[in-house]
Formats: C-alpha cells, structure tokens, sequence
C-alpha cells in the first residue's frame, strides 16, 4: 500500500512511531463517525498529524485541501437532490407522459394521433380536448380491436398504421397505373388516409361476419330462432303497414252500460262491412266509421297510447270502452296482425344481418377492454395547436 517516496515515508514514520503518539483532527461537526467520507476525513486527519512533526510547511496547505474537498462533496450531493426534486415536481404539475401516446407500451405515430383527433373533433365540442382524448382511446381501442381479430382469421395485418399507411399508397400507385393504360378503376381513384382507414374497417367487419357466421357454434352465428324472436319484440318497427285500420264505434251514454257494451260488439256485433243488424237494432245511438290509427311515434300522448292499445289485439278484437260522460267508444281492430310465418319470412334475412352486426359490435367492444391506451389532455392540445 506504500507506494511512492513520499507516501513511503509517511507510512514508514507510522510504522515507527507509538500509536499514542498519533494527534488526530477533532472534526467540529456532530455526529462525524456516521457521515459519509469520516474514513478519508480520520486518513487525513493522520497524515496532517504525522507532518505536522515532520513538515510544517505543508499542514496549511493540506488543511485547505481537506477541507475543501469535505464541503465540494457536501454541496453536489444537495445539488444534484435538489435537481431532481425540481424534476419531479416539473412533471406532476404539468401531467407530463415520460413515454407520450401509446397502445399497449408502443407509442402511437403522429399521423395516426392527427387522424383521430380529426375523427374526435367532429364529435366533441369545440376545445373541450378532455371529451376529445377519451374519444380518441375508444376509437383507437376499437380499432385495434377489430383489426387484431381480423388478423388471427386471416384477413391481413393492419394492427399498425405504417401498414396501412403503405396499403394505401400501393392501392394508390395500382389505381394510376390502371387509370394511365386507360383502363377503370371503380370507385375511388386516388384513397386519402381517411377514406382508405373507413374502407378497411367495413372490409374487415364484412370479412369476419362472412368467416364466423356460417355455422352453430361460431362467434357470429344467429339461429332462425333467435331471429324470430328479435322479430317478435320488433315487429312493428319491421312491418310494412304505418298503421292500423280499426272501426270505431259510438253509442250514448244513457242508452249502454260499458260493459255490456263491449261484451255486445264481440260476441255478435260486427261483420265484414261493419255493425251487424242485431247490434244497430239494440243501440239506436250507435255510430261508426273506419279509421286508421299511426304506428308512429308521433301525434298526441293520447294517440300514441291508442295505437299502443290496438297494437295488442288480433283482428276482431274489441278495445275496452271509453267514456267521456256524455258517449262510449270502443273500436274494433280489422288489420291483419300476422300469426304466421308471412311477415317473418318476408325481413328474416335483413333481421339476421342486423344481428350479425350487433353482435360483431359487442364482441369488438369486449376485446377492445383489453387494449390499453394512452393519450394525456396536454398531448391533446399540443396535437391541436397543429391542427
């Protein structure tokens, strides 16, 4: 360990002398043993001792050296603890993202961030960027959702942006290259990132609707059964009739209990024209007339609850009788409300691509809970200030 003329002599000189006869530096600070560097600073300490006998000369010097590096030391270690104080405190104020937007840890490219704020901002109030940022990561979910799925079942890979993005310009150079030999390209010529992104996503929902529906048991799948009860709860928002033709039918108030009334008209009061003899003979007030009543949702609360009442009979059922004091109305329903299989049969395979779809939406909507992605306010708005 003693290496040089002058380290030789020095230790040599400990080596020589008693240990008592050692004067150590008292360090004026409290609690010196546990502070970081106390073994150099007792090293020292010795070695100024030890020359202090020796070389008098040189004990300023040294005590200035020692001292110095003790508090260089001290004051960097408070530097750099405040610095990266500050840090900290720089980042959570301002919300800052160390990585910025991302899909699942893969940071989103800025065309694509720029095309779906694009999309957001149609769908948001102007500057509200908070809406904006959570309409962006849904879509951006969905998306990716749909495309991961698309790709497992053979469809092409589309997961990431520059995939698309050089889709679209091959698509582009084939259709000049078409258009310049004169031959026709159908449909759009030359794709912009927004039109070939809407057109990937109605392909690959397609493609996968036609790979997983074909058969019981796969993803997509809608049975007869489960048509026929869509149709069912459905029914009037599929048939091809607005409303319903029902015979409405007046009689004093003096002249017919509601009751029995109503128990007249169904047993044996209507025919195929209207009233029968026996029910005009009985009521001398009795008037009718043919209507229609809307299947709409329009018109006052009062038609609406009408329609709503006719809507539960079958032909030639009677509503109950209403009173306003002075007459008693029921009416008749004389529409065709279909038992069968006619009506069904007619939407069963428009019914069963709207549920094809429902249930492709759902299940996009599931896998995209799995996808995280990231995109803070602040990216939103700097994003924005370029827009």
């Amino acid at each position: 360990m003693c290496n040089g003329p002058v380290t030789k002599a020095v230790c040599g000189s400990f080596l020589r002398r008693p240990y008592s006869s050692y004067r150590v530096c008292q360090v004026s600070e409290p609690d010196s043993a546990s502070r970081p560097g106390t073994r150099f600073n007792l090293f020292i300490g010795l070695v100024v001792s030890n020359m202090h006998s020796q070389m008098p000369s040189m004990l300023g010097a040294l005590r200035c050296i020692h001292d110095w590096c003790f508090t260089m030391t001290r004051h960097i270690r408070t530097y750099v603890v405040a610095v990266a104080m500050m840090l900290c405190c720089c980042m959570t104020l301002t919300g800052c993202s160390q990585d910025g937007a991302s899909i699942d840890g893969r940071a989103i490219p800025q065309g694509q961030l720029a095309y779906y704020a694009d999309q957001a901002r149609l769908r948001t109030s102007p500057g509200d960027v908070r809406t904006m940022a959570s309409v962006m990561r849904k879509a951006i979910a969905d998306d990716q959702a749909l495309f991961a799925w698309a790709a497992r079942e053979g469809y092409g890979d589309y997961t990431s942006w520059d995939a698309i993005v050089r889709s679209m310009k091959r698509a582009n150079v084939s259709n000049m290259a078409t258009v310049g030999q004169r031959g026709t390209v159908y449909g759009v010529t030359t794709f912009s990132i927004g039109t070939f992104h809407s057109q990937l996503v109605a392909q690959a929902k397609r493609y996968l609707i036609d790979t997983l529906s074909q058969q019981a048991g796969q993803e997509l799948y809608v049975s007869e059964g489960e048509a026929r009860q869509y149709f069912d709860r459905h029914r009037d928002a599929w048939s091809g009739s607005q409303g319903y033709q029902v015979i409405r039918l007046t009689v004093d108030a003096q002249d017919a209990d509601p009751r029995e009334f109503r128990q007249a008209v169904w047993e044996d009061g209507m025919d195929d024209t209207g009233p029968s003899e026996h029910l005009l003979e009985r009521y001398p007030s009795l008037s009718w007339n043919m209507e229609s009543i809307s299947k709409g949702e329009g018109g006052s609360p009062h038609a609406q609850a009408m329609a709503s009442a006719i809507a539960q009979l079958k032909k030639g059922e009677v509503s109950e009788v209403e009173s306003d004091g002075r007459q008693l109305t029921c009416m008749v329903n004389v529409s065709a409300k279909s038992d069968d299989d006619t009506d069904f049969g007619e939407y069963s395979s428009r019914i069963i691509t709207v549920m094809e779809s429902d249930k492709l939406e759902q299940a996009i909507a599931s896998r995209a809970e799995n996808i995280k992605v990231d995109i803070g306010v602040n990216e939103v708005k700097e994003l924005m200030k370029t827009r």
